[in-house]
């Protein structure tokens, strides 16, 4: 918004080249088609999905038979950064191009919108192409693959947890003349 209330028009870009080490966030950026808006401007950024690292484990036994298809219910709460999440189950799922995969249902607070990477670190499989979802159905999931069928008690790790942090943040900006 420029400084009469007026919207600007906008494009929204993604820069490619990555951070640095001291930054390793994405870079973005907006493009308008002039700068012959009064300023100061306003920019109102709603929400901000922000990355969480660290490593959580839990155990799911799986058997000494397990079968594709079968799921097992665990309903294991564990704390990640402060945020409470549920593993409520597991399903053993047979892709087409990967071979088995464990497919695990979250469910946590509000504010969780993804489970960016949960894996075995026993697995030695290279067909680590598992996929995940995102939160709109009030449950998350995630799921990596194996070579074969994983067999007995898996310990599990949760390295990176997506939240969705509401705004509105509001930034007043002059660009340069």
């Amino acid at each position: 918004m420029d400084a009469q209330g007026e919207v600007i028009p906008t494009k929204r870009y993604w820069d490619q080249g990555g951070g640095t080490l001291q930054d390793a966030s994405a870079h973005w950026g907006l493009q308008t088609e002039g700068k012959n808006y009064p300023a100061p401007w306003r920019l109102n950024i709603p929400s901000l999905l922000i990355e969480l690292t660290g490593k959580v484990s839990f155990a799911v036994d799986l058997g000494p038979v397990p079968q594709i298809g079968q799921t097992w219910d665990l309903n294991t709460p564990f704390d990640f950064a402060g945020h409470k999440l549920v593993v409520q189950k597991v399903e053993m799922i047979q892709s087409e191009k990967s071979g088995p995969c464990l497919t695990f249902t979250f469910a946590g607070d509000p504010e969780i919108f993804r489970i960016g990477s949960v894996s075995d670190p026993e697995n030695p499989s290279v067909h680590i192409d598992g996929h995940v979802s995102d939160a709109d159905s009030g449950t998350i999931s995630s799921s990596f693959c194996y070579d074969q069928v994983p067999l007995g008690t898996r310990s599990i790790d949760v390295y990176l947890v997506d939240i969705l942090q509401q705004g509105p943040w509001l930034l007043d900006w002059r660009p340069p003349e």
